[in-house]
């Protein structure tokens, strides 16, 4: 009742601090508090947006518009911010296009390709004049929130600013390709025959010449022949000409001429590319069809891949694998048998039969794959759920198939011999409980691993066996002193000895002794006290030549009742002696 009564009186002084720290009060709606955003937060986000573009950083821009668009708007703005958002996210779509574009106009300029550089100008120049139209729309929008479109645009003075310096680019590179002073070239090409075997030659004709026909000589052009790139040069006439042998197994290869100005010719001639032609091209395909035995197999199997193919004579070919790899000649069919590794591990593995190019031959791949199984193992072990600290343990474990067993124990005395697990427990082991795990790898490869864990309790009975002990012991100790008491007690009783605390026989001479002391001194002998004790007590009030009597007497008798022998001697020397103090005790008290 009492920890009832302390639990109640927390409750009672934590329960208003607990009241005061809610954000927002029971009594009020959380709608009607969130209605106070603050319009001007909002336009500080948007400042930070346009910040990220006045600097050309349109992935911060991106990141910070889409905390905006995600964050809370109240219903009465909410039209009106989502359309500034989206507006937003178009500007700068459409500025980042601008930026994307002019870079590409630039290279174009540099390579001399003003055609190019006209075309993705003429582009940039439309997303530009995109982006003035939706900055105006964003301007609109914001005109009707409190701080009106004159406030507005200077949070967004960072996308002006980034929109005139575009502006300003794009006119700059309109100035460059209006004055350019280049001359423009125009490069011809021909190709003969427009279909040939493989192996076999094409001549490579054509003319390079300004673009108003004037012929261009001694200038190096570039010749693509499939993924071939050849280089001849002019001759005084512009003409060029080159042959090529075709090793392309393609159907069809396209071949086109460029003439890419270089040193001076830079600030000379524009670049100029010739139209594509087209060859076709006749080589052999070779058809090989791969049949598996089957799916699923398991280690230290043998796969067989029946190989069949559409070609008459010797085709050399590859089998490649992570479980193996085979190579051999192809004669219209062939049976590959690849030995799968026992020490393969369970899974989907690829095959690749390859041929390489042969001449006329085009190369040929396959892929496929096959499935590597394990069978499953048993086991079955007999675990004891308590053990004993001190005890030698032998399991049985029956493993199929026959395998190599290896145990694991945190007390680290597990053994496994055959079949059988051999594990100790020492003595000195306080744990609740010990770890045991099995592992049992099979011979036989095709089967799997298998793992066996179990916590088996110990009991450890060395605390038990000692608590018994100490509790034995001290009960013979008391015993013991118990008996050794009550028969001294009767010794002293049987001899005529007052006992410790008590009077002695009446008519002994060492009772009157310890009498006549009492009314002398006033010191009695108290149950508790032994005869030393109670002579240290008169000590200090008799005599000395009475204190060496008395010492004398209590020596005696504490060996007569003591001693393990008869001390009848000692107990007629200490009476002979109390006599005689007897005599001095009555003497005193008569004077006195």
């Amino acid at each position: 009742m009492k920890l009832y009564g302390i639990m109640l009186l927390l409750f009672i002084v934590f329960l208003p601090l607990t009241a005061e720290s809610t954000t927002i009060p029971r009594h009020e709606d959380p709608s009607t508090i969130r209605e106070s955003w603050n319009i001007m937060s909002y336009f500080s986000s948007l400042s930070y947006v346009s910040k990220y573009v006045s600097a050309g950083n349109y992935s911060s821009a991106n990141e910070s518009l889409t905390d905006i668009v995600n964050s809370y708007i109240p219903q009465s703005y909410r039209g009106v911010i989502d359309r500034t958002n989206s507006l937003m996210n178009q500007i700068l779509n459409q500025l980042n296009q601008t930026e994307v574009l002019l870079e590409q106009t630039e290279a174009y300029i540099n390579q001399t390709n003003f055609t190019a550089a006209r075309e993705d100008l003429d582009h940039a120049k439309i997303q530009l004049n995109m982006a003035n139209i939706t900055f105006l729309s964003i301007l609109d929008a914001l005109s009707t929130l409190p701080v009106g479109a004159g406030g507005a645009s200077g949070y967004l003075s960072g996308l002006e600013e980034r929109i005139a310096h575009l502006d300003s680019k794009l006119s700059a590179l309109e100035d460059l390709l209006r004055n350019e002073p280049y001359i423009g070239t125009k490069i011809m090409i021909d190709a003969e025959p427009s279909s040939v075997e493989w192996g076999g030659s094409i001549a490579i004709s054509g003319m390079l010449s300004t673009e108003f026909g004037q012929p261009i000589p001694n200038r190096a052009i570039e010749i693509h022949v499939g993924n071939k790139v050849l280089e001849t040069f002019t001759e005084e006439n512009g003409s060029y000409r080159i042959e090529s042998n075709v090793t392309a197994y393609m159907p069809q290869i396209s071949i086109y001429s460029e003439f890419i100005p270089r040193g001076e010719d830079l600030f000379v001639y524009r670049y100029s590319r010739s139209d594509v032609v087209n060859i076709t091209v006749h080589y052999i395909s070779a058809i090989i069809s791969v049949d598996l035995d089957k799916k699923i197999y398991l280690p230290g199997e043998t796969a067989h891949l029946f190989l069949h193919s559409n070609l008459s004579f010797p085709l050399p070919f590859s089998v490649i694998s992570t479980i193996g790899n085979f190579t051999g000649i192809l004669n219209g069919n062939a049976d590959v048998a690849l030995r799968i590794p026992d020490d393969v591990g369970e899974g989907s593995y690829s095959l690749t039969l390859l041929t390489p190019p042969y001449g006329k031959i085009a190369p040929f791949r396959w892929e496929g794959n096959i499935t590597i199984v394990k069978l499953p193992s048993n086991i079955i072990i007999d675990i004891p759920k308590k053990v004993i600290a001190g005890k030698t343990y032998v399991i049985n474990a029956t493993i199929s198939p026959p395998s190599y067993i290896v145990v694991y124990s945190n007390i680290g005395q597990a053994v496994a011999e055959g079949s059988y697990i051999k594990f100790h427990v020492p003595l000195l082991y306080f744990g609740k409980s010990l770890s045991f795990e099995l592992v049992a790898t099979p011979f036989n490869s095709s089967y799997r691993g298998v793992a066996f864990s179990s916590e088996i309790e110990v009991i450890n009975p060395l605390p038990i066996i000692s608590a018994v002990l100490l509790s034995g012991g001290s009960l013979l100790y008391f015993l013991r002193y118990r008996l050794g008491k009550i028969r001294i007690d009767i010794k002293r009783e049987k001899i005529g000895i007052p006992l410790e605390g008590k009077e002695g026989p009446k008519g002994s001479i060492i009772n009157e002794v310890f009498a006549l002391i009492s009314k002398l001194y006033g010191v009695n002998m108290e149950p508790w006290m032994t005869y030393r004790e109670y002579m240290r007590l008169l000590l200090n009030k008799i005599e000395d030549d009475l204190a060496t009597f008395i010492s004398d007497i209590l020596t005696k008798l504490e060996k007569a009742v003591y001693g393990k022998k008869d001390h009848a001697s000692l107990l007629k020397l200490a009476e002979e002696r109390a006599s005689i103090l007897y005599g001095k005790l009555k003497s005193k008290l008569k004077g006195e």
